[in-house]
C-alpha cells in the first residue's frame, strides 16, 4: 500500500469530521430555531464533504503564479500546516542510516480500515432497509386515490411515505384506508396543485 497515495484522503476524512462537528454544535445550539434554518446550516457544511481540500491545493499546484520573491515561512505557518495535514507524506527525502530499516506508519492503514468497516456496515445496513421496504411495497395491495403519485396499502404497521425515486409509492397503513372507509366524510382527498 502505497501511504502517498492515501494521505489526501486520510487528511480529508479527518478534517471533515472535525468540521462535521461545528454545524452540530450550531444546529444543538439553534434547536429552538426554525428547521429550515438548520437545514441551510447542514446544506452549507456538506459543500465542504464534496471536494477534498487537499484536491483543491494539488490543482493550484499546477497553475502558474507570478514569481514573489522566496521568504522564510513563519514558525505559526509551519506548525498550521503539521496539524491541518497530519498524514502529508514528506517530498523531501530524510537522511537515514544504512543500518537502519525504513517502516511505513500503520496510523493511515488503521485509520483506512476502520473507515472502510464503518462505511461497508452503513451501506450494508441501508441496503437491508431497502430491501425490507421494496418487499413491503410489493406485497402491498394498490389503493385507487386521486392522486399523481401510485398508492398502495400494507398490513405492515409503518408510517405513511413516499418511497422510490423513479417511481413513487405512497405506502399508507392498512389502518388508515380502513379509518377512511368508515367515515367517507373524512376520505383523503389530495388536490392536483
Amino acid at each position: 500500500m502505497n501511504v502517498a497515495n492515501l494521505s489526501p484522503f486520510a487528511n480529508h476524512l479527518w478534517q471533515s469530521t472535525l468540521f462535521a462537528c461545528l454545524p452540530g454544535v450550531l444546529t444543538w445550539g439553534l434547536q429552538k430555531n426554525r428547521a429550515r434554518l438548520r437545514y441551510w446550516v447542514w446544506l452549507s457544511a456538506s459543500c465542504k464533504f464534496l471536494i477534498p481540500f487537499s484536491v483543491l491545493v494539488a490543482l493550484g499546484g499546477h497553475i502558474r503564479w507570478r514569481p514573489t520573491a522566496e521568504t522564510t515561512p513563519s514558525t505559526l505557518s509551519v506548525v498550521l500546516a503539521q496539524v491541518s495535514q497530519p498524514f502529508r507524506v514528506s517530498s523531501v527525502p530524510l537522511p537515514s542510516s544504512p543500518t537502519m530499516p525504513t517502516t511505513a506508519s500503520l496510523l493511515p492503514a488503521v485509520l483506512w480500515g476502520i473507515w472502510g468497516c464503518g462505511f461497508l456496515g452503513i451501506t450494508c445496513s441501508w441496503w437491508v432497509r431497502w430491501r425490507r421496504i421494496q418487499a413491503t411495497v410489493r406485497a402491498a395491495s394498490p389503493l385507487r386515490l386521486a392522486i399523481p403519485v401510485r398508492a398502495a396499502a400494507s398490513p405492515i404497521s409503518l408510517e405513511p411515505g413516499v418511497f422510490g425515486v423513479r417511481q413513487p409509492v405512497l405506502l399508507l397503513p392498512d389502518g388508515i384506508v380502513r379509518g377512511t372507509q368508515a367515515f367517507p366524510d373524512t376520505a383523503i382527498r389530495f388536490s392536483k396543485n
